[in-house]
């Protein structure tokens, strides 16, 4: 949905620095990025600002690793730092980073500050309707609904042909019961798009509707056109039906594509154990831990001792939770478990 994308960011970068086959930690962490591979990028970035090479930039480029890696409190710092740097100046990239930075205020609940930073972004260009939409889903939240309503109707108007604005609107409205919602759905509904994200959009439309047949039909076509999305939608609505083996492979096929958060791992694994499986549920925690994110660690080794205990592994979950509590040892949460854990 962000109107700028993190290529954006590389390839201005890459235009700063040169695209040569120089070894600076700079460019070393610039072609990381590109690659995906956000731990050594993060790691020469640093070096990079540590000899003050492309502040700016390095610390945009910092805060995208860690924003990707799920840290977004030091994601926030390191682009409020590159913002520092740009000396008032705006331009793509600049519009790029507020961006980012509104979308890390909302993941650590800063709604208020994400909200500055949307108007501020409208302040500078009225026409951002990205901003707008954005901006109408925190006044949702806020119990502002008036103002959201002015906002999604600015940005629906400039954007009548995308199924996506039309669907998070939906939602947004949907949420607090607002008799516009249903409005919204039918736009969407009736736009046309050929785009894998366009047609898993109109699927989400659809499956929001009650027509689920409609959305399976759009999520199988998304996903043959490589939206990975699709799969994980697909398996949520299978689960729903009780059908746990076509909802177990979707859910397989949306692991082998995607960065799985906590929450989707969650559902997949408790829909293995629904269907019996395990094995399978035991080895998606331990992959789901292996490849958590930093600041998503602590939250899925909880999720894994949780799933021990629904499948009745109560050995192995006092095993895991004396590790658990070895590490975060003021988890209130985790030390009341603790005690339950000790009854069984």
């Amino acid at each position: 949905m962000k109107k700028y994308f993190v290529a954006v960011v590389i390839t201005a970068a890459l235009l700063l620095s040169g695209c040569g086959s120089g070894e600076s930690y700079f460019d070393k962490a610039q072609k990381e990025l590109e690659n995906g591979n956000f731990e050594d990028a993060y790691d020469n970035y640093n070096k990079a600002i540590m000899e003050d090479q492309e502040l700016g930039m390095s610390y945009r480029g910092a805060g995208i690793c860690s924003f990707m890696e799920g840290d977004y409190g030091k994601a926030e710092e390191f682009f409020v730092r590159s913002l520092q740097e740009s000396k008032g100046i705006v331009g793509d990239v600049e519009m790029d980073l507020s961006y980012y930075l509104a979308e890390c205020y909302v993941c650590q609940g800063k709604n208020d500050e994400a909200l500055e930073v949307y108007s501020n972004i409208l302040d500078y260009d009225n026409s951002q309707n990205d901003a707008r939409l954005y901006r109408g889903i925190l006044y949702v939240s806020k119990g502002e609904t008036d103002k959201a309503k002015k906002d999604f109707k600015k940005a629906a108007d400039a954007n009548s042909d995308s199924i996506s604005y039309y669907y998070h609107i939906y939602q947004s409205l949907a949420g607090c019961q607002d008799e516009d919602a249903q409005d919204y759905l039918q736009k969407g509904l009736a736009c046309k798009g050929d785009s894998a994200e366009d047609i898993y959009m109109k699927a989400c439309l659809y499956n929001a509707s009650g027509d689920t047949e409609s959305a399976l039909e759009l999520l199988l076509k998304s996903k043959k056109e490589g939206y990975g999305k699709a799969s994980f939608l697909m398996g949520q609505i299978y689960e729903n039906r009780g059908d746990l083996a076509s909802a177990i492979s979707n859910y397989d096929d949306y692991i082998k594509v995607s960065n799985v958060s906590v929450p989707e791992y969650v559902q997949i694994i408790n829909c293995r154990i629904k269907s019996g499986d395990k094995d399978g549920a035991k080895a998606d925690c331990e992959k789901a831990v292996t490849n958590a994110a930093p600041s998503q660690l602590q939250s899925m080794k909880f999720e894994q001792i949780v799933a021990l205990e629904k499948m009745g592994e109560f050995e192995e979950a006092k095993e895991k939770m004396v590790q658990y509590l070895s590490a975060y040892p003021d988890d209130e949460k985790a030390l009341r478990e603790s005690e339950f854990l000790q009854t069984r």
